[in-house]
């Protein structure tokens, strides 16, 4: 199933939004490699891609913590799932082209949740600590 960037994604943070639109994206495009059977090589290619932005992503997060919320529960938090992700990716890249290849699936998967959950919870926090009136979901209590 394709990711869809909508509303609910939003976290009023115009620079995020857009990197988060251009991770779907990148999602999207390695999840039809997939489907499409292609080269390992092509494999390779995508999940290069993937790799490449998320680190530009998550300087450009992290970037933003230290300037407004650092040394915060958040920051430590937020940080901490930046680090997870960053090592199912490593793990990934670490695997045979046969493992990767069956390994793809279920990255996708991981990838897919991880994303929608961090966007939605993580993220929307974030811009919420920044400024109260940005993210969609609500307040936590």
């Amino acid at each position: 199933m394709r990711l869809v960037w909508n509303e609910s994604l939003r976290t009023g943070i115009h620079d995020i939004d857009l990197q988060h639109q251009e991770l779907i994206e990148i999602i999207n495009e390695l999840e039809a490699v997939n489907e499409e059977n292609q080269a390992a090589a092509d494999i390779d290619k995508g999940i290069a891609r993937l790799f490449a932005y998320v680190f530009f992503h998550f300087e450009t997060e992290e970037t933003i913590i230290r300037s407004r919320i650092e040394g915060t529960p958040h920051a430590d938090r937020h940080a901490q799932e930046h680090l997870q992700f960053v090592g199912h990716l490593e793990a990934f890249k670490k695997l045979s082209a046969e493992r990767q290849r069956q390994a793809l699936v279920p990255l996708l998967d991981y990838l897919k949740h991880w994303l929608l959950a961090h966007v939605m919870g993580t993220d929307q926090e974030l811009a919420r600590s920044i400024d109260p009136g940005q993210g969609n979901a609500p307040p936590s209590a």
